[in-house]
């Protein structure tokens, strides 16, 4: 049989398990999971309705969520914390997420520095006081 482009071959099954097919939540959960950082052996075991499934047929089924989730969750969390920087309306939330972005991503911070200075603001003078110890031997 003669198939178009658009179609796609079906999957012969040949006895043993039935074909894996992954649901929109099981593709929601993989991308959280590998964007956290949980190894693909943990994530294999909780998916198929919690049978689970081989590590191979997780990065054959989810390569995309196992792939880009972290950059996914990124860009998600970069955009909530933009919206509260811009859009908050308590402005003790938006000073936060704007001094939270410019320590984290920009390298500022807050450092106390404190010079020690002398009379009017003048170096501070030291004095050798050994010669002036009575040792008292």
């Amino acid at each position: 049989m003669l198939m178009t482009e658009d179609e796609e071959e079906p999957e012969v099954n040949r006895g043993g398990r039935p074909p894996y097919r992954p649901t929109d939540e099981e593709r929601k959960v993989v991308q959280i999971a590998a964007a956290i950082g949980i190894p693909h052996e943990e994530i294999a075991k909780h998916l198929n309705g919690g049978e689970g499934i081989a590590p191979k047929t997780l990065r054959k089924h989810f390569r995309d969520e196992l792939d880009h989730g972290m950059f996914k969750l990124q860009a998600r969390m970069g955009a909530n914390l933009a919206a509260l920087a811009f859009e908050a309306a308590d402005m003790n939330v938006r000073l936060r997420a704007t001094m939270f972005y410019l320590e984290r991503k920009m390298g500022w911070n807050q450092t106390m520095n404190q010079r020690h200075a002398g009379e009017d603001g003048g170096p501070i003078k030291y004095v050798e006081i050994v010669d002036k110890i009575d040792m008292g031997l």
